[in-house]
């Protein structure tokens, strides 16, 4: 699978670093990238495992919650598939420093 940038050791290194200030059982929502396409899916985070990240009561981000409470879906995404992770409950890092020109 092809994720959203051709340096995937360096996007799976940027998507775990945002995946370890997650706290288990939050509510996040990933965007991901299967070839020219893209979608976003809203779900529990779980844990990592084999590279992939476990989200559980999965739903379709933009079309609104269609979890039963009876069941418990899982969806099981390669890192090197997403692109971006959403997570209300994480303060943006600041912007690093702009640099100064020498006039």
């Amino acid at each position: 699978m092809s994720g959203c940038n051709d340096n995937k050791f360096s996007v799976q290194s940027c998507v775990l670093n945002v995946l370890n200030r997650i706290d288990e059982d939050d509510v996040i929502t990933v965007i991901l990238q299967s070839g020219e396409f893209c979608c976003a899916w809203t779900g529990c985070f779980c844990r990592i495992e084999d590279n992939t990240l476990v989200l559980f009561n999965v739903f379709p981000a933009f079309d609104g919650p269609i979890v039963d409470g009876e069941s418990c879906k899982r969806m099981h995404i390669p890192l090197d598939c997403i692109c971006a992770i959403i997570d209300p409950g994480i303060e943006p890092s600041p912007p690093p420093p702009a640099e100064t020109a020498d006039c």
